[in-house]
């Protein structure tokens, strides 16, 4: 998921739309820079924690039943994040 990830959040970063939405600084300042860092920091570790949360649950359930709730939760974040009308709730999704 990590690739998927990285290339579905660097074409979003990249709209005007998400921008203007958001009312992100103007593209290509340093402020501008460290809120695309961090959103993509977060989009990171929400994908190292959910790798790690996942096997121990495959342990316990299985296989088929642990990516059936990952990917649920997963879902859930998806979802979240395309209906938040706020930056934060924006970032929090990436840590789901």
């Amino acid at each position: 998921m990590f690739g998927y990830n990285n290339g579905v959040i660097a074409g979003v970063l990249v709209l005007p739309s998400f921008v203007h939405t958001f009312h992100l600084p103007t593209p290509g300042t340093p402020a501008y820079n460290t809120i695309i860092e961090n959103i993509v920091s977060l989009l990171q570790i929400g994908g190292l924690l959910g790798a790690m949360a996942t096997f121990p649950g495959m342990k316990y359930w299985g296989r088929k039943v642990a990516l059936a709730i990952s990917a649920a939760i997963y879902t859930v974040g998806a979802v979240v994040q395309v209906c938040s009308p706020f930056f934060g709730r924006f970032c929090m999704k990436d840590l789901v």
